[in-house]
C-alpha cells in the first residue's frame, strides 16, 4: 500500500474493490452464520459494517479465494437509486403498483445472481450450455438465450425498460411481470441441473433492506416464511429491528427463531475490554500495518501526559478523602470506587472554572476515540482520518499528537451541532420543527450530564444513556417517537435493547458522544442509565432546559 495514502479514509463497502475489502475486513464472531442455510437478519447501525460483512462472504470474494461452490452468496444492494425511484407507487391500481414493485426487486436479484455467475467464470462451456438449455425451457422469453452474457443483457434491458415505461404502459408489466417463483427459482433449478452447481446452496444477501418499499419488504418476508432453505436462503441486513416491520404479504408476521435467526452487529462499548473496543483496535491496527506502522493504538493515539498526571493525582486525593465526593466513605470503599469517580472529579473541577477553559486535554487517547464513536466504526474512522491528514507533513507519521486529536474532535463536535440545525434539508421526513426539538432535547440532556458532574453528592456521575418510562402510555408518544426516529436516522441517537427496571426488554438510547465535546462534557460514560418520563422528555424537546437538579428529575426554567 502507498505509505503516503491516508489509511483511515472511510469508504462505504460498495465503493471498495474486492482487493480492498479483503485487506481491510476484520472478521466478526457471528460471520460463520452467513454461510449457513438459515434465513438470517443482520442488524446494525449505519456504518457498523453490515455491507462489509456481506460483501466479504459473497461469492465474488469467496470464489476468488478458494474456488468453493458449496455456498453461493449473491450480494444485492438496496442502497441504489433504483430502490429510491418509486414512481410506480403513483399507479391508480394498488395491485398493479405492488406487482411492479415485486417485479423490480426480482429483476435486481436476478441481475445480481447472473452477474456473479458470469463475471467469476463459474460455468465452463458444457455446464453453460446445459444451463442455457434448461432456462430456455423454463422461461417464456421474447427470444431464446444464447449464453449467460446474453441473458445478463436481457435482464439489464428489462430493468431499464421498467424504469422508463412503468407509468406509460403499466399493463405491460402487469401481464409480463416476474415473481420469485416464476423467475428466480427456475434459474436456480437450471443452475443446479449443471454438474458444477448441483450441490450448491444459493443465498441472497439483501443489503439495506429498510430501503425497500413496503410491498417489497412484505414479499421478501413471504419468501422467508416458506422456510424451505434446502436450495436457497436469505441474509437480510437492516439498520434496526425496532424501526422495521416483519409483516408478510398476508399481514402475518415472521418470527425470530422460527422463520429466521437474528444477528446483531451492535457491540457493547463501555470501557476498554468491550466487544467494540477490541473490534475498533483491530480495525485501526490493521490499517496502520498496511502503512508499515507497527504500533499499538494507544501509542499511535497517545493520551495527553498532563491529563494522565491529573487523573493520578485525583485518584490519590480521592482515596485519601481529600475530595468532596465520597468523603463519608471508608478509605477501602473509596479505593474500590476510584475508577468510577476520578474522571468525573476532573471534569467537575474543569467545568467549575471559566467557561473558556474547555477540558481539551481529556479528549485525547485511543480509549476516548473509541468511546466517542458510540459503538459505530464509521464514527471512529472519519475523525481519525482527518487527524491523519492534519498530522501528515510529507514524512512518515509515528503518532497523532494530542493537540491535533482534540482540535479535530472539537471541529467534528461543532459540525455535528450545525448538522442538527440543517437536519430538515438532509433527512427525509424531518421538518424544521422536529429538527428544533431534537436540538432542544440533546442540549437539555447535556444539561443533565453537566448537573450530575457538578453535583458532588451524585452517585451516578458518568451516565450518557437513557430510557423513556412507559412511553406507549403517553399522550405525546407520536410526537416523541417522531423525534426519536429522526434522531436515529440522522446518526444523532443510537438505540439498543437491554434490561430495564421492570422488564427484561427495554430500549436504551445513547446520543452520539461526539456532541459532548463542544459542551465540555465527559464522553466516557459507564454502563449506567437514567429513566426520563414522557412528560419530561416532551418538555425537554419543546424547550431547552437550563438547569438540572440532583437526582430529583429535571427542572425547567424560562429563558
Amino acid at each position: 500500500m502507498n505509505t503516503n495514502k491516508n489509511p483511515f479514509t472511510y469508504e462505504a463497502a460498495n465503493n471498495l474493490s474486492l482487493e480492498e475489502i479483503k485487506n481491510l475486513y476484520i472478521d466478526v464472531e457471528k460471520s460463520k452464520f452467513l454461510t449457513s442455510q438459515k434465513n438470517i437478519f443482520i442488524e446494525g447501525h449505519r456504518g457498523s459494517g453490515k455491507s462489509m460483512l456481506l460483501k466479504y462472504n459473497s461469492i465474488d470474494m469467496k470464489y476468488q479465494q478458494n474456488k468453493s461452490l458449496e455456498f453461493i452468496g449473491v450480494y444485492v444492494s438496496c442502497q441504489t437509486p433504483l430502490f429510491f425511484k418509486r414512481e410506480y407507487e403513483l399507479l391508480s391500481e394498488e395491485f398493479q403498483a405492488n406487482i411492479t414493485a415485486e417485479h423490480m426487486l426480482v429483476l435486481v436479484m436476478t441481475e445480481s445472481l447472473i452477474c456473479s455467475i458470469e463475471k467469476n467464470n463459474i460455468l465452463d462451456s458444457s455446464n453453460e450450455s446445459k444451463f442455457i438449455k434448461e432456462i430456455n425451457f423454463y422461461l417464456d422469453l421474447d427470444e431464446n438465450i444464447s449464453n449467460i452474457e446474453h441473458f445478463k443483457g436481457l435482464i439489464k434491458k428489462e430493468i431499464n425498460d421498467i424504469q422508463r415505461n412503468s407509468l406509460k404502459s403499466p399493463e405491460i408489466f402487469y401481464t409480463k411481470s416476474h415473481t420469485y417463483s416464476s423467475l428466480i427459482l427456475p434459474i436456480i433449478d437450471s443452475l443446479k441441473s449443471t454438474e458444477k452447481l448441483k450441490d450448491s446452496h444459493f443465498s441472497f444477501f439483501i443489503d439495506d433492506a429498510q430501503n425497500l418499499s413496503e410491498h417489497q419488504r412484505k414479499v421478501l418476508h413471504s419468501w422467508v416464511s416458506f422456510r424451505d432453505t434446502t436450495d436457497t436462503s436469505f441474509k437480510i441486513a437492516i439498520t434496526s429491528q425496532r424501526e422495521y416491520l416483519f409483516h408478510t404479504g398476508s399481514n402475518d408476521i415472521i418470527l425470530e427463531d422460527h422463520d429466521y435467526m437474528m444477528i446483531s452487529l451492535e457491540k457493547e462499548f463501555f470501557g476498554n475490554e468491550t466487544g467494540f473496543y477490541i473490534f475498533a483496535q483491530q480495525v485501526i491496527e490493521k490499517r496502520l500495518s498496511r502503512c508499515g506502522i507497527s504500533k499499538d493504538v494507544k501509542e499511535f493515539f497517545p493520551q495527553h501526559s498532563k491529563f494522565i498526571k491529573d487523573i493520578d493525582e485525583i485518584s490519590r486525593k480521592f482515596i485519601n478523602g481529600d475530595c468532596e465526593e465520597q468523603k463519608n466513605k471508608t478509605k477501602e470503599q473509596r479505593r474500590a470506587s476510584v475508577s468510577k469517580y476520578k474522571r468525573a472529579i476532573w471534569f467537575r473541577k474543569k467545568l467549575s472554572e471559566h467557561k473558556a477553559n474547555l477540558p481539551s486535554i481529556a479528549y485525547t487517547g485511543f480509549n476516548t476515540l473509541a468511546n466517542i464513536s458510540t459503538g459505530v466504526i464509521r464514527n471512529l474512522l472519519i475523525p481519525v482520518s482527518k487527524m491523519y491528514d492534519k498530522e501528515h507533513k510529507g514524512n512518515k507519521i509515528h503518532s497523532i499528537e494530542p493537540k491535533i486529536q482534540y482540535e479535530i474532535l472539537k471541529e467534528e463536535s461543532k459540525s455535528k451541532w450545525e448538522y442538527i440545525d440543517n437536519l430538515s434539508n438532509r433527512i427525509t421526513g424531518c421538518d424544521k420543527e422536529t429538527a428544533k426539538r431534537i436540538h432542544n432535547f440533546l442540549k437539555s440532556f447535556g444539561v443533565i450530564i453537566r448537573g450530575r458532574l457538578l453535583d458532588t453528592a451524585s452517585s451516578e456521575k458518568r451516565i450518557l444513556t437513557f430510557t423513556i418510562e412507559k412511553l406507549d402510555n403517553s399522550e405525546q408518544k407520536e410526537e416523541i417517537y417522531q423525534v426519536l426516529d429522526m434522531a436515529q436516522k440522522s446518526g444523532l441517537l443510537y438505540s439498543r435493547i437491554g434490561s430495564g427496571k421492570d422488564t427484561n426488554r427495554t430500549i436504551w438510547y445513547t446520543p452520539n458522544r461526539i456532541l459532548w465535546v463542544d459542551l465540555g462534557l465527559d464522553t466516557e460514560g459507564q454502563n449506567g442509565k437514567i429513566n426520563i418520563t414522557p412528560d419530561n422528555f416532551y418538555a425537554m424537546m419543546k424547550k431547552e432546559i437550563k438547569q438540572q437538579s440532583s437526582n430529583q428529575g429535571v427542572l425547567f426554567h424560562e429563558e
